[in-house]
């Protein structure tokens, strides 16, 4: 973690006068100036030193008086060091384009360079932590919680545990953190809400009309059925035994007969338009408008002279 290259500055200036700057097929050379080797050597200083800030300016200011391989991986280092880690992969992704310095050798610098790139799989990952609520605070591997917040934790490689908590409410999630990625974690702390039941279907409003009607029919029907079994029946065979003998009160039983099959017939015809409306609505609730609505047709009939009632059919 702590190895650099410290070319001193007579190093570096003897370099400056013996190199002029040399361009073959493969490699550019180039010597450092004064300036440039002044500030570099003041970056090395200052990294011993663990002040990472001042030699990372320090460094980019010799930069700007000239590329130079060495400079660029030693500013790789200084980002490393610094905790920023991308911004020393930038550094070591141009050690290997920008011009060299004869010392040390290229091979050397190389072999370095691959070395310091080997140590940033040591770089945290960055955890978004989404909290629910978001008054959580976040425990990490069990250490002191601090509050949730919208700035990802920089954490190291390998496997955490996030731990939330606010009042009684608990959650708890794992990450495996992987060097230089971004991961995304929810806590959430509230308790979990069963959905709601399907709305159930019912009974719908047409289909209530249509039994209530159906059931008003059939009451009419049913009283219709017994009145004309009894009463209008014995009615019948009265007026029909007066016709016979003549009797003086044929007219009245006649009157009475015909107000009782009256009463009998309007049951009959109320009830028969009451299930045929039930009927009705029924088919339209199913769906079913052009299947022949219910019909009902009923025959009334009184025949004193030989007896008789009121009858009446149906057909559906």
């Amino acid at each position: 973690m702590n190895r650099l290259f410290t070319i001193t500055l007579p190093a570096l200036l003897c370099a400056s006068l013996t190199l002029t700057s040399t361009v073959s097929a493969q490699e550019k050379f180039a010597a450092p100036s004064e300036a440039q080797v002044q500030l570099y050597v003041k970056a090395i200083e200052a990294i011993k030193a663990d002040n990472f800030e001042d030699a990372i300016d320090l460094l980019k200011s010799s930069l700007a008086l000239g590329e130079l391989n060495i400079i660029y991986l030693n500013l790789g280092r200084a980002y490393f060091r610094n905790g920023e880690c991308d911004k020393a992969m930038d550094a070591y992704d141009k050690v290997l384009t920008a011009p060299k310095v004869t010392d040390p050798s290229p091979d050397t610098i190389a072999a370095t360079l691959e070395e310091f790139r080997g140590e940033l799989s040591a770089c945290p990952g960055k955890v978004e932590v989404a909290c629910i609520p978001a008054s959580l605070t976040v425990s990490i591997d069990g250490k002191v919680p601090v509050p949730c917040s919208e700035s990802p934790f920089l954490l190291p490689p390998g496997e955490h545990v996030l731990t939330g908590a606010s009042g009684d409410k608990r959650a708890e999630a794992r990450v495996t953190v992987e060097s230089r990625k971004n991961h995304s974690v929810t806590l959430n702390a509230e308790p979990e809400v069963a959905p709601p039941p399907p709305p159930s279907e019912g009974v719908s409003g047409m289909t209530v009309a249509a039994l209530v009607t159906a059931g008003v029919g059939l009451a009419a029907v049913t009283t219709g059925i017994i009145i004309d079994q009894t009463s209008l029946s014995n009615s019948i065979d009265e007026y029909a035994e007066a016709v016979e003998e003549g009797a003086e009160n044929e007219e009245t039983l006649r009157d009475d007969t015909e107000a009782l099959q009256g009463r009998v017939l309007l049951l009959y015809v109320g009830g028969g338009v009451a299930l045929a409306t039930a009927a009705t609505l029924m088919a339209i609730e199913l769906g079913a408008e052009d299947e022949e609505a219910a019909a009902t047709g009923l025959t009334p009939w009184v025949t004193p002279e030989g007896g008789g009632g009121v009858g009446w059919s149906t057909s559906w």
